[in-house]
């Protein structure tokens, strides 16, 4: 995990020698918290009906995120033809085109190359998704 170094200049009175002040760097090092994709689930879709916007979320980590849609070395398929993942945002958005069920993983990166990594289902369905 990368850490981030803060550095400050802080003035302090020397009591030694009356009024006069220094100041000397004081550094230290912040690790930021563990970056973790918190999302669990993707609400259902409908085929040619456009998909309601929704952003997955992460934690911690240092910002900028980033998302994408690796290749999975399980099998899991890319997203259903139609939808697509912003990947400054995290927004999943679009039409699908095609029904069945889209196993896939996103992974979300943080500016210090950590990345978490997560599989989804969702479903793209005819008819309207019902609850």
């Amino acid at each position: 995990m990368k850490k981030v170094v803060l550095v400050l200049m802080l003035a302090f009175p020397l009591l030694a020698c009356g009024q006069q002040t220094d100041t000397k760097p004081f550094t230290q090092n912040i690790t930021p918290a563990l970056l973790q994709l918190v999302t669990t689930t993707v609400p259902a879709g409908q085929m040619s009906v456009p998909f309601p916007p929704f952003a997955f979320t992460a934690q911690g980590g240092l910002l900028p995120h980033l998302w994408d849609v690796p290749p999975s070395p399980l099998g899991l398929g890319p997203l259903p033809t139609g939808l697509t993942l912003d990947p400054n945002t995290g927004v999943l958005s679009g039409t699908p085109t095609v029904t069945g069920s889209f196993s896939y993983s996103v992974r979300v990166t943080d500016n210090g190359g950590n990345a978490a990594i997560r599989d989804f289902n969702v479903a793209a369905r005819k008819e309207k998704p019902t609850g």
